[in-house]
């Protein structure tokens, strides 16, 4: 059992040393904009703090069980991939005026509130991802409630970033992120030099076949899926437009490359992370990670429950702040009376709110991931189809693309029960949604 109580003094001091900061907003421009026009080094970590995401800590564990080190390939020529994707429409006019400016004129105004409906139940499921890894942490690792652990862990989150605002996501959390990357760095290496290679290699050979894994199929069908996947988790989170724009426009393509190398880079150390605890057992499957957990020294066991709640913690935080952005946003949008600080202090409530719903959701259905799991890969993989319109074509229709979402959204509550095998899910997802918003589209 972990002592998760140094956790929650490391949180509590976190929280004084930063309480002054925390919320000191006078208006709602305050709370989104602060600290526009960053360089190349704030504006690489600021897009970087986007990959921290549910996908982050799940798609290392799932490729590696399937292909082993062909993982590797599949995530470094994966991110490749999304770079250029991104590097093309990063700068789209048509985007911008769609989640960003939807006060002002511009073409398809009435699509726009139906978009950041679009990326609100985006964010929502991407917390709810996250914070189901959070419960199983607090329940099968360190062996206490779910709900409490869940709801300390939350309002940690709500402090930082949903109090914080801009503030938070990116003084704060940069802080927790390169402290993360400093624990994985130091922890990895650290397990493999006192087990030593030589060893690990010899358990490997004898556990596996081959080094490799995974037909050509089973390779393209992986990486389709993390590459449709991850295009439809980053396009759609507001926060990700919005640290974009907030880039020095001669360091945007610099800050993308830098962080998407440092996002493979943590992916890279989480898939040796893995091999390294799948080897510590007779049966190297993901249902057996839990015992090779549980095997480790208390220490490292320690630092390793740290690193993933606060890469979690990170992870949360954004999209909580995407939340409230859009709704200061709506709010803006349809003209409410009141001063923009009453309108900070209602976005807050329903921060609040957001945290109370996922968090009971999460603790009540995390135990039931490989059921709910596959429909976000559905959903991501859909939602990414019309921005690889963009990627083509150089235009976006917000009514097209709220529409196909829609649609996609029910069409994967019965595509899931045909489909049994996991990474046959966005490929297809991503091959319906782009019939249908080509139809949507024309007629």
């Amino acid at each position: 059992m972990i002592d998760w109580y140094l956790l929650l003094f490391i949180a509590f001091t976190l929280v004084m040393v930063t309480i002054e900061k925390t919320g000191n907003h006078r208006n709602s421009y305050d709370y989104v904009v602060l600290g526009k026009n960053r360089g190349l080094s704030e504006g690489t970590y600021s897009l970087l703090i986007q990959f921290m995401t549910g996908a982050t800590f799940l798609f290392p564990l799932f490729l590696t069980e399937t292909l082993r080190f062909s993982s590797v390939l599949v995530m470094i020529v994966g991110a490749l991939f999304v770079y250029s994707v991104l590097v093309k429409i990063m700068n789209n006019e048509d985007i911008k005026h769609l989640v960003l400016y939807p006060m002002q004129s511009s073409a398809e105004i009435t699509s726009k509130p139906l978009f950041l409906f679009v990326l609100t139940f985006s964010n929502v499921g991407s917390i709810f991802i996250q914070t189901s890894l959070v419960a199983f942490l607090f329940q099968d690792l360190f062996e206490q409630s779910s709900f409490v652990g869940l709801s300390l862990f939350l309002a940690f989150c709500f402090l930082y970033f949903g109090l914080g605002g801009i503030y938070g996501v990116h003084r704060i959390g940069s802080i927790l992120l390169y402290l993360s990357y400093f624990i994985l760095s130091f922890t990895t290496l650290t397990l493999f030099l006192r087990t030593g290679i030589g060893t690990i290699f010899s358990r490997y050979q004898q556990q596996f076949s081959s080094l490799m894994g995974g037909s050509i199929l089973e390779v393209s069908l992986c990486f389709f899926t993390f590459f449709l996947v991850m295009v439809g988790q980053i396009c759609t989170s507001y926060y990700f437009w919005q640290s974009i724009d907030s880039v020095k426009e001669n360091h945007r393509r610099s800050a993308l490359r830098y962080s998407l190398f440092s996002w493979g880079a943590l992916l890279l150390a989480f898939v040796v992370l893995t091999i390294f605890l799948f080897v510590r057992n007779d049966t190297p499957n993901l249902s057996g990670l839990l015992t090779s957990f549980s095997q480790i020294e208390p220490f490292f066991l320690l630092i390793i429950a740290f690193l993933l709640l606060t890469l979690l913690v990170v992870g949360v935080g954004h999209n909580l702040y995407s939340i409230v952005c859009l709704f200061l946003m709506i709010q803006s949008k349809a003209n409410r009376k009141g001063s923009p600080f009453q309108m900070v202090k209602q976005a807050y409530v329903i921060g609040i709110a957001v945290c109370l719903v996922v968090g009971v959701a999460s603790a009540h259905y995390y135990e039931n991931l490989t059921m709910w799991l596959p429909y976000f890969i559905s959903f991501f993989a859909s939602a990414g189809v019309p921005f690889l319109f963009v990627y083509v074509t150089g235009k976006i229709r917000g009514k097209a693309t709220f529409y196909t979402m829609v649609l996609m959204s029910i069409i994967a509550v019965g595509l899931i029960q045909f489909l049994p095998n996991i990474w046959l899910i966005a490929p297809v997802s991503s091959g319906i949604a782009f019939i249908i918003h080509l139809l949507i589209r024309r007629f």
